[in-house]
């Protein structure tokens, strides 16, 4: 998920399959890794995830669980320094 002109634009990877993975790191060695088959990109207002259970969510690399419902809106923050709690 990132900001964008139109909303938040947000690229769903699929990777059920190893093949799924290895397409989607070929495709970003080469130049973008959204333009592989098993990823889904859109754009929209906002982006509501999530209904019951806890959401698995990778923040630059880190794994974590947010509780639902995640709602994402494009805009900027003030922060400058975004420290990783382990």
């Amino acid at each position: 998920m990132m900001p964008g002109e139109q909303g938040v634009e947000v690229a769903l990877f699929s990777g059920r399959w190893l093949a799924d993975a290895m397409a989607a790191a070929v495709n970003w060695l080469l130049n973008d890794w959204r333009a592989a088959a098993s990823v889904t990109a859109s754009t929209a207002p906002e982006l509501v995830v999530g209904r019951r259970r806890t959401v698995r969510c990778l923040f630059d690399g880190e794994l974590r669980r947010l509780s639902p419902p995640i709602r994402s809106v494009p805009g900027w923050s003030d922060l400058r320094y975004i420290r990783t709690l382990a």
